[in-house]
């Protein structure tokens, strides 16, 4: 429980013990002459007129006391009343300094115990309810305008105001039943909402800004043309300045996504390349791999077919001659 309503709490627990008390002493009042008016009877049924005269003097002394406390009573009730009622007031935001003015005075002559011109000052007071009430109706309207204001711009810029539009539902519901005092506490709930699910809409565009930089910037790293989202961004960032942050998110989103398609075309034009690339590396092993080293080639070249069954002979260095396996001979020099 904050502090204000701790406040309310501990006033409303003393209104009660005031009211207990006040209660109290009104039977005190009134029980006392009740006592003394019986004994008073039995004083003159025993025909103790010595004593039924006393307290007739008695009597009479008190019975002038409960129309100055009954009245005290009920001028301090009145006061508290009114005090309450204009506080209320000043709550939904009615001007209240001139009827607080004339409560301050009401007190002030209770105070003194003058309490004919504490009630007339109070007369005062209640020829004015009328006139305030009305501007207590007209406050509550304004509270009500207020509130559907502020949700309205949480709308224009995307905000999520569905909180603030339910406390705005019941506020104009409790207007309708006349029931301005509470109509302020939900209005009030209603621009709090509000004001936060904009503030958090603003911050969240701002860190998108910050999200889209990072990925134009990560993407001219890579070797990406960005001159497009980077036309994009900037006017989303003005759009921000200008306190446009619908404008701002839409460009802004239109600025990531074509940063991301274009990084995904880079991507894949990289891919298609490192492709292009192992496909040549493998042919080119696959070339040098069918090609005859040199010792095969010189063996190729010394290969020589053989005159009389066309059989492949082997070159004898030694006596620089071929020989055929199947002929068992060596071919004619050359």
């Amino acid at each position: 429980m904050d502090e204000e309503n701790q406040n309310k709490e501990k006033d409303n627990i003393d209104e009660v013990v005031r009211l207990t008390e006040d209660t109290e002493t009104l039977e005190n009042i009134f029980s006392g002459p009740t006592n003394l008016l019986k004994d008073l009877y039995d004083s003159f049924e025993d025909k103790s007129y010595t004593v039924t005269l006393a307290n007739s003097k008695k009597m009479l002394a008190i019975m002038e006391q409960p129309t100055q406390e009954f009245m005290k009573m009920g001028m301090a009730l009145s006061i508290s009343a009114a005090s309450r009622w204009v506080s209320t007031l000043g709550e939904v935001g009615v001007d209240i300094q001139k009827v607080e003015e004339l409560i301050t005075k009401a007190k002030e002559h209770f105070e003194s115990s003058d309490f004919l011109k504490a009630d007339e000052t109070i007369d005062e007071v209640r020829a004015m309810i009328t006139e305030l009430e009305e501007e207590q109706k007209e406050a509550a309207e304004n509270r009500i305008s207020t509130a559907e204001k502020l949700i309205e711009e949480g709308k224009s810029i995307g905000a999520s105001v569905n909180g603030a539009e339910r406390s705005l539902l019941q506020a104009k519901e409790l207007f309708e039943k006349g029931d301005y005092s509470q109509v302020a506490n939900l209005t009030n709930e209603a621009k709090e909402a509000a004001e936060k699910a904009k503030e958090q809409r603003i911050q969240t565009t701002s860190d998108a800004l910050l999200f889209t930089r990072s990925v134009i910037d990560e993407s001219k790293d890579m070797g990406v043309d960005t001159k497009e989202p980077d036309e994009l961004y900037k006017e989303a960032k003005k759009a921000f300045a200008k306190g446009d942050y619908q404008k701002c998110s839409e460009l802004n989103k239109e600025a990531e996504e074509i940063t991301l398609k274009l990084q995904d075309e880079h991507i894949e034009k990289v891919l298609a390349l490192k492709e292009k690339r192992a496909a040549m590396m493998k042919s080119r092993t696959e070339m040098e791999a069918a090609k005859p080293s040199e010792d095969e080639a010189e063996t190729k070249a010394q290969e020589e077919l053989c005159p009389w069954c066309d059989s492949s002979t082997r070159y004898v260095e030694k006596y620089d001659r071929y020989w055929c396996r199947e002929c068992r001979k060596y071919t004619p020099r050359k």
